[in-house]
């Protein structure tokens, strides 16, 4: 093609649209298994992109949850740029248990 030019460069930054969902993610690399599992939180837009602007707290509630789970700061969650922490326990012979499964569906918007 003789009007294409190889050389030239062009940026684009994509943005998220705005939060429509809040994801739940297990991080088993940390915590204790059986015991402590800690997770990522996410404010997604319609697509699945992090919505970066999402400065909000967020409540997960632990309802279906095996009893005796506890959520650190009883489930509130602060997203900063779209993504917070959290962790939660877990009774003793809850072994096998995916905390982030449990609370995936569980999460309310403050």
């Amino acid at each position: 093609l003789p009007n294409l030019d190889l050389e030239s460069k062009a940026r684009l930054k994509v943005v998220a649209a705005d939060a429509v969902s809040i994801d739940v993610v297990n991080m088993p690399e940390a915590g204790r298994a059986g015991v402590e599992f800690q997770f990522l939180v996410r404010a997604l837009d319609q697509f699945g992109n992090v919505d970066e602007r999402f400065e909000r707290e967020v409540a997960l509630d632990s309802e279906g949850a095996p009893p005796g789970m506890v959520l650190e700061n009883e489930g509130r969650v602060k997203l900063l740029r779209g993504t917070g922490r959290s962790k939660c326990t877990m009774p003793q012979g809850a072994e096998g248990a995916d905390a982030a499964a449990l609370l995936a569906d569980a999460t309310t918007l403050r």
